[in-house]
């Protein structure tokens, strides 16, 4: 008998708690009890909407630019590394060799361009190679910004562990990529400029 009157007790002391709880669940009760105040941390403000939908705005853009990398891997056959140094090495290029304006609709249409530009390897001082094809290549840079551009590229790609055959072939499937993605402008110009 005391057990029960103990429980009985215990039941009638926490109904008024549960209330609120049971009125959630079912909807009834009181509005001012049925709407639960929102939980805040002290000191804390939520970010302003405009700042998410820019930071999200912006990580997509990211993550678009960042597609381009395994498409390289993908088609071509070459490791991640590769294919980051190999289109910053591009890239390099295609900004030496095009206007400002120019190189800003392409950089606008890859986003995440100034981190590819910073995979691409050192160019070294001989930039030709070795032979008499190298020597020539050197000379010919000194005079002209295309072959400068052109041997830079080559010695690039060399230091990746590709061959100038693989040039074109980045070229193509950036360009492709710039294409599908709605970028006719800067697929032509990163063309125009490797050819």
């Amino acid at each position: 008998m005391k057990k029960l009157a103990v429980i009985a007790l215990i039941s009638s002391l926490s109904l008024p708690a549960q209330a609120g709880f049971w009125d959630s669940l079912f909807g009834g009760g009181d509005s001012k009890e049925a709407a639960p105040e929102p939980a805040t941390e002290p000191n804390k403000e939520p970010p302003p909407p405009a700042a998410e939908s820019s930071a999200s705005a912006s990580s997509s853009m990211a993550a678009t630019g960042m597609q381009l990398l395994p498409l390289l891997s993908q088609s071509l056959g070459v490791s991640g590394a590769q294919a980051a140094g190999g289109m910053g090495s591009l890239l390099q290029a295609a900004q030496t060799l095009l206007s400002n304006s120019e190189f800003a609709t392409i950089a606008k249409a890859i986003p995440g361009v100034e981190t590819l530009m910073r995979a691409a390897p050192a160019v070294s001082a001989a930039t030709g190679g070795g032979g008499m094809m190298g020597s020539a290549m050197d000379m010919a840079s000194k005079y002209s910004p295309q072959a400068k551009a052109g041997s830079e590229l080559v010695s690039q790609f060399k230091s990746l562990g590709m061959g100038a055959d693989m040039i074109p072939k980045f070229t193509e499937v950036g360009s492709s990529y710039l294409q599908q993605n709605g970028n006719g402008e800067a697929s032509t110009l990163l063309s125009s400029a490797m050819g």
